[in-house]
């Protein structure tokens, strides 16, 4: 079975391999995708976490500014592929304490209205960087 296509920065598309660049309104992305679209219209976003276009860590032991910077990291690269943020039809968070759910929810509910996405919510004990208390991926539906 052919990987299915690819989303780069520039919208064109690759059936060969998923582009490492990221789109020119986030950080960089080193060695994987930011997200890969199928051609089904579906666009598989990478786990987000809480860096600039700089790619500078944002929110140091703050975690509401990480969870704002994040949802804007997925809402900017959503718009790059010709999607917005009501295109989502999946969220996975994981956060690296369970205290942080309520303002977790508060934040992204400014982000999104019912009908909200489909939601799972998992307590790690840490993610790549010790810095970063939360990542965010998720699946839209952009056919």
């Amino acid at each position: 079975h052919p990987r299915q296509p690819s989303y780069s920065p520039q919208r064109s598309i690759s059936s060969q391999s998923a582009s490492s660049s990221p789109p020119p309104s986030v950080h960089g992305s080193g060695t994987y995708s930011h997200g890969v679209l199928t051609s089904a219209g579906l666009l598989f976003l990478s786990g987000q976490v809480a860096k600039n276009v700089k790619n500078q860590s944002i929110g140091l032991g703050d975690f509401e500014a990480q969870a704002i910077q994040i949802f804007e990291n997925i809402r900017l690269i959503l718009a790059e592929a010709g999607g917005s943020m009501a295109d989502i039809v999946k969220i996975n968070v994981y956060l690296t304490d369970g205290r942080y759910i309520d303002t977790y929810r508060a934040v992204r509910a400014r982000y999104f209205s019912d009908p909200n996405p489909a939601s799972t919510g998992v307590v790690v004990a840490g993610l790549a960087s010790p810095e970063w208390l939360l990542e965010i991926e998720v699946v839209a539906d952009l056919g």
